[in-house]
């Protein structure tokens, strides 16, 4: 027998489940495109800046003393985002918006002082000043790679 009819069948079967399929979804495959992709990495950093800003600000607070406020500085999110999630470099500006974003939400005005309003000229912050300064290679590849070496 040169045809099996189970056979036919079968593969009819996955034909039909194919076309349906592709009337379904648009697509059978969707190619990656160049343009998803880095709104995905876009995101992806944002997100992740975000989430180091949450981390240095409640690594801030155990870090103080009870009655103290805690400091959280830009140089702090730029490490944590080099250490938990591998951006060997992030703009100062950047971790700033991140950490002032972050700041605002956890209502850190009650509990905490950050360098992140005054290093930008953003105006109408209560923060001070006065608080330790970063160092200038905060953020660098080079401080990164000295962080991740030590711890």
């Amino acid at each position: 027998m040169p045809h099996d009819p189970g056979g036919l069948l079968f593969v009819a079967l996955g034909l039909v489940l194919v076309a349906a399929g592709f009337v379904w979804r648009g697509r059978v495959l969707r190619l990656l495109s160049a343009k998803r992709a880095q709104a995905a990495v876009i995101r992806d950093r944002s997100r992740n800046l975000l989430r180091s800003a949450d981390m240095a600000i409640a690594e801030a607070r155990r870090r103080a003393a009870r009655g103290e406020p805690a400091i959280v500085t830009v140089g702090d999110v730029t490490r944590v985002a080099c250490q938990h999630y591998g951006h060997l470099f992030v703009e100062r500006e950047e971790a700033a918006a991140a950490l002032r974003q972050r700041y605002e939400a956890a209502d850190c005005r009650v509990d905490c002082m950050t360098d992140a309003f005054t290093d930008f000229g953003v105006v109408g912050s209560e923060a001070s000043s006065d608080l330790v300064t970063v160092s200038a290679l905060a953020g660098t590849p080079e401080a990164c790679g000295a962080q991740m070496g030590a711890g």
